[in-house]
């Protein structure tokens, strides 16, 4: 997780994604101040998510929750 980047098309119409970015503050486990986020990742949407490489339609390798993608 890093740099903002625009959810994937897969994340925009998941209903788990927070509606804007956020602000959160959660010391080293992020790279950047302000990121998207969802139910599935609070702390931030991984790259792999975002940029559309890993569909999120099953468990993210290390997830710590049973979120995946579920259409709003």
């Amino acid at each position: 997780m890093g740099q903002q980047v625009p959810p994937s098309i897969l994340c925009q119409n998941c209903k788990h994604l927070f509606d804007k970015l956020i602000e959160i503050k959660f010391g080293k486990d992020i790279e950047s101040d302000w990121l998207s986020a969802c139910k599935a990742f609070p702390k931030g949407i991984p790259d792999d998510i975002m940029e559309d490489i890993f569909k999120h339609t099953k468990l993210y390798p290390g997830q710590k929750n049973d979120i995946i993608f579920k259409k709003k």
